[in-house]
């Protein structure tokens, strides 16, 4: 019997597309592991299993920074590595210098920086007692959104955090973290 005809390759235009997409499933995968892991550890925290969530939160820290670290990293996951270590419950994680770079540096390399870059710059100023600073750059983020926003209220809040802290100058308390982030936005 004739075998039947194989289809024709696709055009060479089509690969850099299939480069692209298999690129952003890497992505996104990456993401959703880290995100469900984060999960994970905070369940650990809360539950007082606190030796098994430093574990899974040294294993999310170290992720986070080899991805970070290479040259085409992007500002999504330099913004996520910031997040994580400005709001991690295990304050042995935290380092909000560090953070302050990474925000930043997504800042700078997005062509639009999203409200949430935005919002995480200014939670690495406020946490680095940038108070003045963290209140213009969360009032920048805020301008970026629609009044019926679902972000807005979350938004206004965390500006109204860091204003009442500008207003007693003193650094953010422990409870700041879970009024400006609580990890999940």
């Amino acid at each position: 019997p004739p075998t039947p005809p194989h289809p024709p390759p696709p055009p060479p235009t089509l690969f850099p597309y299939t480069t692209l997409f298999r690129s952003q499933m890497k992505k996104e995968l990456t993401f959703h592991t880290l995100d469900m892991k984060t999960e994970y550890a905070d369940a650990l925290f809360a539950g007082g299993a606190t030796q098994q969530a430093e574990d899974v939160y040294t294993d999310i820290k170290k992720s986070y920074l080899q991805i970070v670290a290479q040259p085409d990293a992007d500002g999504f996951f330099k913004e996520r590595a910031a997040r994580f270590l400005l709001s991690c419950p295990s304050r042995s994680h935290r380092d909000p210098q560090q953070a302050l770079q990474f925000a930043a540096s997504a800042v700078e390399h997005s062509p639009e920086p999203s409200a949430h870059y935005m919002m995480t710059l200014a939670m690495a100023h406020h946490a680095t007692g940038k108070t003045e600073l963290a209140i213009k750059r969360q009032q920048q983020a805020l301008e970026q959104l629609t009044e019926n926003s679902f972000w807005a209220d979350r938004f206004r809040a965390t500006l109204n955090t860091m204003q009442s802290a500008a207003g007693k100058q003193q650094q953010p308390s422990e409870s700041s973290r879970y009024v400006t982030c609580n990890g999940s936005c």
